[in-house]
């Protein structure tokens, strides 16, 4: 159970639906924001609390409100998701400085590696598909920047706080230079050509109920590269204990393509590309690290060794897909 501050701002989020007694309060795994299943006399609740980074303004709001717009309208097109209960009309209740998000508490789980068969992996690419063939018209903004990693700076860093990740770092410094230049020579090209996507494709974030899928947790969605977003998708779901299995790659792409149909892009290039997001997201930890915070370490270590996985299978990848497609 929960403290009393943590049951109190509940109480009061839960009050603007009507009268609850609570009756336990468990935390479910999030990321950077806190996500609570709460047990009431009327059922089970998932309430989502914001953190102060995810909503710091108006315009984070707008844009939170927009990323629920848009589940909304994958739902209406039949891509399941687990839409938000409204109150007045509205998705978000304000309370002491924090947004949250009430949701009914769904069944439904995410597999496990261990649990993932081929036709799941048809399935995850077959809707992923499907979302990046809409014609959506949405604010939100293509999330792509330039890359700029300091690894030698890190090196410095890193040495008196974890020997291990200096070594990682060390013994791999020109493959990791090269992910970087890589990445960043190919930007533009990527950035011509957008839709939708959720761009936090990730087992975590999709339910499962038999063989129906349902997707959650919009707050990384924006406007992506589809082939990027392919590219990296298909990792992320062959990439099983530490290891890609290739059935799983071959099986995303070609699930993918057939429903998708010929790609715009040079794939090869967006091999590289498509890791623009999880680059961002090791420079931010790398800040964390900068000042003092060593809660990262672990987090930059498994990170960089994903990209070294990913960087040693670059070239298979594109043979598995000149393979499909010739």
């Amino acid at each position: 159970m929960v403290n009393k501050s943590v049951l109190n701002k509940l109480k009061n989020v839960l009050k603007r639906y009507g009268e609850y007694e609570i009756l336990d309060v468990s935390i479910l795994n999030g990321s950077q924001n806190k996500v609570y299943k709460v047990n009431t006399d009327k059922g089970f609740y998932v309430v989502k609390e914001f953190s102060l980074d995810a909503i710091k303004n108006y315009y984070y709001l707008r844009k939170r409100k927009e990323q629920i717009r848009i589940s909304k309208v994958l739902n209406d097109n039949g891509i399941k998701t687990i839409l938000p209960i409204m109150v007045n009309d509205n998705s978000f209740i304000f309370f002491k400085k924090h947004y949250y998000v009430v949701y009914d508490y769904s069944i439904s789980r995410p597999i496990e590696e261990k649990e993932i068969t081929l036709k799941h992996i048809s399935t995850l690419a077959t809707t992923q598909s499907k979302i990046h063939k809409l014609n959506i018209s949405s604010s939100l903004t293509c999330f792509y920047k330039h890359i700029n990693i300091d690894f030698d700076k890190q090196l410095k860093i890193v040495k008196k706080k974890d020997i291990d990740l200096y070594n990682l770092i060390s013994d791999n410094l020109d493959k990791l230079k090269e992910i970087v230049n890589m990445c960043n020579s190919n930007l533009k090209d990527i950035k011509s050509n957008l839709c939708i996507s959720h761009n936090d494709y990730k087992l975590l974030n999709i339910l499962w109920d038999k063989d129906k899928m349902f997707l959650i947790d919009f707050d990384a969605t924006g406007l992506s590269n589809p082939t990027c977003c392919l590219c990296e998708s298909a990792f992320t779901f062959s990439r099983i204990n530490k290891k890609i299995n290739y059935s799983f790659y071959e099986e995303y792409l070609r699930s993918y393509l057939n429903s998708y149909g010929k790609i715009k892009d040079d794939f090869r290039s967006c091999l590289f590309s498509c890791l623009n997001g999880k680059l961002q997201w090791l420079n931010y930890m790398f800040s964390k690290n900068n000042k003092k915070e060593n809660n990262y370490i672990d987090g930059t270590k498994s990170m960089i060794k994903e990209f070294l996985l990913y960087y040693e299978n670059i070239d298979k990848f594109n043979e598995i897909y000149m393979k499909i497609t010739k």
